[in-house]
């Protein structure tokens, strides 16, 4: 997935995985899985599973694009949860390296405030969680 400079891939074999596990459709052929697949409804299954032993990274990558753009689907039928971000954010903080792609995508910063998904706050949120963590943690 692109948008200007903010750039993560989704592995295929990944995309498959996560396909079966959840039971959704698969087709190698959708450029924007994530996106095609979000479902405001299944959110909470997919956030259950993030940390699944049998998950690999670039499994929980791509999990983690679907819990996003999913989430994003929520907030797009105000179906917010702070519950739901909680959640999300503590994924993110723990993974902080890993998903930095997918945080930075969705975050859509570049200095404009127009074309931004309804969870880029949040995502900047985090991105700016992430940076206060690792200043502080360089400084004690």
């Amino acid at each position: 997935m692109s948008k200007g400079d903010f750039i993560y891939y989704l592995d295929n074999k990944s995309i498959k995985r996560i396909s079966i596990i959840f039971n959704l459709p698969y087709d190698k052929s959708l450029q924007d899985w994530e996106l095609e697949l979000a479902n405001h409804k299944k959110v909470n299954s997919f956030i259950q599973h993030f940390d699944d032993k049998y998950l690999m990274d670039s499994d929980k990558i791509a999990l983690f694009a679907l819990i996003v753009s999913s989430y994003d689907d929520a907030l797009n039928y105000n179906k917010g949860s702070l519950h739901i971000e909680n959640r999300i954010i503590k994924i993110a903080s723990d993974n902080i390296k890993l998903l930095s792609g997918v945080i930075d995508y969705w975050s859509q910063y570049n200095g404009q405030e127009e074309n931004l998904f309804k969870i880029s706050r949040l995502m900047r949120f985090i991105k700016k969680l992430s940076y206060s963590y690792h200043l502080s943690s360089h400084i004690s």
